[in-house]
């Protein structure tokens, strides 16, 4: 995952700055999200919601950094996969929960 997720950082626009930005661009994204978002994207996953990635971004405790560099980035990637996985098996959460008895 982190590999794949390191090439598309590196084709993403300013990637090859080692920095990608928190401000909303063009279509209301930010750099980090729209990235965040084209991972989960190239491997058939629902991507997260801006504010999902948002909270991620917060527990990086990054404060008010305008822009994440490359391991940040990499970061709220693992951040957001691990909440995916961890709430599919979370009870209730997906196919392969546990049944409650009658």
């Amino acid at each position: 995952l982190q590999r794949g997720a390191l090439r598309t950082f590196r084709s993403f626009g300013r990637g090859d700055a080692g920095r990608l930005s928190r401000k909303p661009g063009l279509g209301g994204l930010s750099e980090v999200q729209d990235f965040v978002a084209t991972v989960f994207r190239q491997r058939a996953l629902l991507p997260p919601g801006a504010d999902q990635t948002d909270m991620a971004i917060d527990i990086l405790r990054v404060n008010e950094r305008s822009e994440l560099t490359a391991l940040e980035c990499l970061c709220v990637v693992d951040i957001l996969c691990r909440a995916a996985v961890f709430s599919q098996q979370a009870p209730g959460g997906g196919s392969d929960a546990p049944e409650t008895p009658p």
